[in-house]
Parts: C-alpha cells; structure tokens; sequence
C-alpha cells in the first residue's frame, strides 16, 4: 500500500522531489495485453486480482514477474486494484464471477490473534511472528478506537458469521505494503457498504506498522460507507486520516505531496487507470487545504462527514452523489462557498502558498508542507515583459479540475496588466495573487466574459516583490469525476508593466492654419512610450492627426488636418501611451484664420498662410516617405 519507512527517509532527505521508478510493473504488461486487445476487460481484472492474490493463475511469464518487479509503483497500486476490480464485478454477477470469487476471504492463518477490545481478529503463520503480530494488533485497536469513537467512522461491517475483522500478516507479492480489499456487498446496509479484510506484509519494518494500520483501516471503514466512491478519494483521506491518529506519520504524508504538486495540471480526482504514481496519496493535500480552510478544529470528523454525504442506496450503481458532490456540500454547511468549482478555484489558489512559498493567509501550517511547491509552467522577472499571448508548455495545459502557475518576481513600482484569453470548451478562474514584501498576499480574481473566457486586471505592486497567476480549470458544466475521463484545455496570457501617464509640454509650430491639410508638427514632453497601444488626438473632431511618429520619449512627430469649419481658438489635445493612461492639455496649439486676417508669420515661418501650408504639406510628404510611422485617426 505505502512506501516503507526507509524510502520515505530517503525522499524526505532527497534534494529533488522524489520519482516513483518508472520499471514496468506486473499490472503494465497485464493492461499492455488488453490495450492490444489480447485479453478483455474481464481476464484484465482477474489477471490484476490474480498478481496480488494468486499469482499461480497468471500465465508463467507473468508469475515471473509478480517477484522479479516488486516496485513502489506496485505496492502504491495494490488496493485500487482491487477496489476497481470490485466496483467492475459488483456490477456484473455473470462475468465478474470469477473476480468476486478471488476477492473471498482465504479461512484465517494457524495462529491467531484476537482483540478484547473490538472485533479484530489478526492471523499469522509462525510463532516466530507473534511479536509482529501483536504490535499489528496494538495498533488495529488504537486505530480502530480514534477512527470510529473520535473520529466517528462507520465500524467496519463483517460478514455474518465472521464475528471479527480480519487482518492477515503475509507477504503481499509486491516486496511490502499492505492492501484493503473488498470481497462483497453488506445487503443489510441502507447503503453501498462492503465486507473487507486486510493483508499486512511481514517484511515490513516495525515502525510503519501504526500509520499502515491507520491507513487500511480507514479504507475499510470508507467501503462500509461508500464502497462504490473513487479510489482517488479513498487515498487522499486515508493518507490524511493516518497522520491524525499517528502524528509521527505526519511527514510520511508530506513526503507524498511532491506526486501530487509536479503535475498540478491534472484533474483532483486522475488516477492513473493502470498503476498508482501516488498523485492519488499527493492529492492528500485536498484534505489538508479543507480542514485548514473549513474544520481547524475537527478536520477528521470533517472528514468522515464527507464520507456520510458520498452515500448512496447499495442498489445504484452510477456513484450519485460523488465526492465532489458531498464536499461541496459539507464545505456548503460550514459556511464555504457553493459548489466544488468555487472550492477547486479557492483550492488552487492555496495549493501554490505552501513549503518555501508558504505565508499565512492559505493553508494553515504550510511551511511544514515542504518540498510540495507546485511546479510553475512559467516564471519570469519583470526584465522579461512584456510577455504577449504566451501558452503553457506542451503537455502541461490544464486538465478540468487542474491548474496551472505562471510566476512573475522582482516587481517594481509600476502598474501591471495581466490578461487571460481561454479557450471556450470548459470554464475559467483567473486570479493575480501578488505577494511576498512588506505587505500582506493580495487576491484579485480577473473578470472573464463567459461566452469568450476573455478579460484583464490592473494592479499595483507596491509592497509585493512576486505575483502568481492562478490558472483553474473549472471543467464543463456537466463534468462528472465518475467517467474518469480527463481533457486538456489551453489558453493564452499577456503580462507587461504599464507606463506613466504621458508629459506634455509644447507643440511646436504653436499655431495651425484654418483648412490646411498635411500640417507637420512635433509635440515635446516626456514619458511617451511607443507601441501598439500609443494614439493621441485633438478633441475637436475637426482637427485631425492623420499620421505620427513616436521619435523618442519626449517627441512625437504628428501630420494634421484641420477642417474649413473647425473653430477659431486653442484646441485641446489627447495622448495615451495606452487606453486609459493618458494625459490631455489645452493651449498647446491655436487654429488661426490665416486669411480673415490672422497674423503674418504666425506659422513661424515668416511667410504668407498659403505658402506656410504648402511648406508644411511638402514637410509632411516628405516625412512620410522618409518612412515616419501613420495612423490613421
């Protein structure tokens, strides 16, 4: 079931975040045969049942590898075989016959155990392992004891006639671990509860054996609640709930989240369909972001509340309510906010603040969530904007119910404009979290249209020395965790640092000429910024800048048009380094009315009206072929 406490040592101590081995397991060849259509879908489950339970049915290359393959990879997968190959057969009595029939029970080892406090009965085979098996039985009963007296789990159901609850010390085929296994439906039960019994692997090392024990005894207790929930959600909280009744086991539980946070773009509930990469154990952190979020002071009674609301009458078999169902709906009665994409979007902000990037207003305690940052697909400095339509890298789009991180660090004192372009087959939340500084981590969720998921924010980082954009992928409206189908969705962000409002100062020529048309001026400031983005323009309509040119941060070359009606006077004018940064002046240039007697080398040139507008025509024409940059108003 879980790494041994040796490798989990290991990974705690490791610099990079730890890697399940990539080894082909017994399981991969197995679903290789019946991805090629070798083998169907019912010698699959049986062929998955049989390594772990009878390797001597698997056929002889694959007996082979049941011991010559015992990998992390297989220990981590061994109860989620067995729970999907269950949940298959429970739905088919005709063709899942022979799965159901390997599931049963095997009669009780020669020795046994038996608790005076609960029903639990632990079986072994040599009196040489009777000081193992007592310690398995200690920590069964002080398992049993917090996780359905305090806690208030459903006592595990047992079979009539069984009297007690099973736990076997043998090897498992896997090299270690432990495994819960289902066998058959509780018809007595309102709900969907199945009959279990537990196999404990005597190579284990003694000081796994409580949190172990915490672990398969919560997922024994989650099949007599809802034996027919997603497997995912039987590992995130049993790896929760083995850290609350063994607090020592609390850094086996961090060491799972790097599994969890390397791939933040796949949905809460992926499991891998073939073997376990112990995201499912990583995603631990769910249980964590919603006790710390809804239940500080009850976080496993939180827990088993979830579990209460996952339930549903034993004769349905779509899974209805799900598990994001019932979260949503406890998270609803303790004040949270309605529906799972409003926790997941909540969710996914938090999940970024903990280990190094850890403060104190998401997840409590996260500084001791360390080494599970999330991978960010993105991350710049404020040297590398403006960054235009950037898309997250190959593979890494989000999943529905996934999420992305795009960082940006060493911010400076000017505005910034982020803007979020995705696509329209799923649904959207955006947010810009600026933190780290002087000031406190501040949350700006962006505004999207909900037709085009199109929109941008403005903030000012002052204070704040990073930013995160917080990508969550909210999934279509009718997604349903139970079809374990798992889409990408990409999108677009822009990210750049605003200007100043542009300076104005002078225009120079100061005066233009009533009907002239191709006027050259240069208007002196500071702070002009060329791009895209930069216009400028007279208010009057009538006085037209039909071409410009950004010279340099305090000029700017404009050709103008001012019609025979525009009025007499000084005329106002706009420039924008982009919309809504902008400054306006009046008095900067006068329109005169050369030949109603205006003045005599008002134009600056010392000549007549028409000849100065014939001179700036020729000035306009050939600035314009000198290449000056038009646009047209």
């Amino acid at each position: 079931m879980m790494l041994t406490a040796l490798a989990l040592l290991t990974q705690l101590a490791a610099i990079q975040p730890p890697t399940i081995k990539a080894e082909p397991t017994v399981f991969d060849v197995i679903d290789q045969r019946f991805g090629s259509g070798e083998i169907d879908l019912a010698t699959r489950h049986l062929w998955r049942v049989a390594a772990i339970k009878s390797p001597q049915l698997l056929p002889a290359e694959l007996q082979q590898m049941v011991g010559a393959r015992a990998t992390p990879r297989a220990r981590e997968a061994m109860t989620s075989v067995l729970v999907e190959a269950w949940q298959w057969a429970g739905k088919l009595p005709e063709e899942g016959e022979q799965v159901r029939q390997l599931l049963l029970p095997p009669a009780d080892l020669p020795l046994t155990l038996d608790s005076a406090l609960y029903p639990i009965r632990v079986s072994y085979r040599s009196s040489t392992s009777q000081a193992f098996a007592q310690q398995v039985l200690t920590a069964s009963e002080h398992s049993w004891q917090v996780e359905t007296e305090d806690y208030g789990f459903a006592v595990p159901t047992i079979e009539s006639g069984a009297e007690r609850y099973r736990v076997r010390i043998e090897p498992t085929g896997m090299g270690g671990g432990a495994y819960t296994a289902p066998y058959d439906y509780d018809t007595s039960s309102h709900w969907t509860a199945c009959f279990s019994y537990v196999v404990f692997d005597d190579s284990n090392p003694s000081d796994y054996i409580g949190s172990t024990m915490a672990h398969e005894l919560n997922h024994a207790m989650q099949a007599t609640m809802d034996c027919a929930e997603i497997t995912t959600f039987w590992e995130n909280t049993a790896t929760y709930i083995m850290s609350t009744v063994y607090p020592d086991a609390f850094w086996e539980t961090v060491a799972y989240l790097p599994y969890f946070q390397q791939q933040p773009w796949r949905a809460l509930d992926y499991m891998d369909e073939y073997h376990s990469d112990a995201y499912e154990y990583g995603g631990v952190l769910l249980p964590l972001y919603l006790v710390g979020a809804y239940a500080t002071s009850d976080g496993p009674v939180f827990m088993r509340k979830v579990w209460e609301a996952c339930r549903q009458s034993w004769a349905a078999y779509d899974n209805v309510p799900h598990y994001y169902d019932a979260i949503a709906q406890v998270v609803a009665q303790r004040g949270g906010p309605a529906g799972m994409e409003a926790i997941h979007a909540d969710f996914s902000e938090a999940r970024f603040f903990v280990g190094d990037n850890a403060d104190i207003y998401h997840i409590p305690n996260a500084r001791r969530l360390w080494g599970g940052e999330p991978t960010v697909t993105n991350r710049y400095t404020l040297r590398d904007l403006p960054i235009e339509q950037a898309q997250p890298p190959y593979g890494e789009a989000p999943n529905q119910y996934g999420a992305n991180f795009v960082q940006l660090d060493n911010l400076g004192d000017r505005p910034l404009r982020f803007e979020f372009d995705g696509e329209s087959t799923t649904r959207w939340e955006v947010r810009v979290v600026l933190f780290g500084g002087s000031e406190p981590s501040l949350t700006h969720t962006i505004e999207l249209d909900p037709e085009t998921w199109q929109g941008g924010a403005t903030l000012d980082p002052i204070g704040h020395g990073s930013a995160v954009l917080v990508v969550a992928n909210l999934g279509s409206a009718d997604y349903d965790p139970n079809r374990r189908r798992w889409t990408s969705t990409s999108y677009s962000y822009s990210i750049r640092e605003l200007p100043s409002a542009p300076i104005l100062d002078r225009i120079d020529p100061n005066v233009a000429e009533l009907g002239a048309s191709g006027m050259v001026f240069t208007l002196h400031g500071a702070e002009f910024v060329a791009s895209d983005r930069f216009g400028v323009e007279f208010l009057d309509p009538r006085v037209r800048v039909t071409g410009f040119e950004v010279l340099d941060g305090e000029q700017v070359r404009l050709v103008v048009d001012v019609d025979p009606d525009a009025p007499v006077g000084p005329v106002a004018i706009r420039v924008a380094n982009e919309p809504g940064i902008e400054t306006s002046a009046d008095g900067l240039l006068e329109i005169v009315d050369l030949e109603a007697g205006g003045e005599q080398g008002a134009l600056g040139c010392g000549c007549a009206g028409s000849a100065a507008g014939a001179d700036l025509l020729a000035l306009a024409l050939l600035g314009l072929a000198l290449g000056w940059r038009r646009r047209r108003a």
